[in-house]
């Protein structure tokens, strides 16, 4: 639960900016690069823990490949839990490896390299379809509890569905 604060006077709330800025300046303030440099600098060094970014664009922009990208990236220092929305994300389709046998060396070096690469990170992909609310708050306690991730991705918003199923949908995605 977040606690509320109080109104504050301008000068006290003028105080507490000056104060965030000093701790900024002195890198007291823990931020998480997303790994694309320009990104990052639109948000003022990265991701700020308690902070949501959203990427939103038209259909088939690569929203998903772009969130997939910044989950990749920041696994490599960083716990990532990554929630799909869309089923299927995680299972891999094996219609480039349907003939293993005439594979060359090359190809089951880069297969290697990759299993070892995946096995330094941790990136946790959760494709479960049509998630609620507080479905995807359950899941990301779970996966903070069990695997200290620092960071969560959720995939298509817009296709979740908040918790009160009988409300508008103007509502649900302003709960959201």
């Amino acid at each position: 639960q977040t606690a509320q604060r109080e109104a504050a006077s301008l000068d006290e709330a003028m105080v507490r900016a000056i104060d965030r800025l000093q701790q900024r300046a002195e890198g007291n303030i823990r931020v998480f690069p997303t790994g694309l440099h320009d990104f990052d600098e639109m948000l003022g060094g990265g991701i700020r823990p308690g902070n949501v970014a959203i990427i939103a664009a038209r259909p088939s922009m690569g929203k998903t490949a772009l969130a997939m990208t910044i989950a990749l990236s920041m696994s490599k220092d960083l716990g990532v839990g990554f929630l799909s929305i869309f089923a299927g994300l995680g299972h891999v389709d094996l219609s480039d490896v349907q003939r293993p046998a005439r594979a060359g060396e090359q190809f089951w070096g880069k297969v290697s390299d990759a299993v070892e690469d995946a096995a330094r990170r941790t990136l946790l992909i959760d494709d479960q379809g049509a998630l609620t609310l507080h479905q995807v708050s359950a899941k990301a306690r779970n996966m903070k509890r069990k695997h200290s991730i620092d960071v969560l991705i959720v995939d298509y918003l817009q296709l979740m569905s908040g918790t009160d199923s009988k409300a508008s949908r103007t509502y649900q995605l302003e709960e959201i």
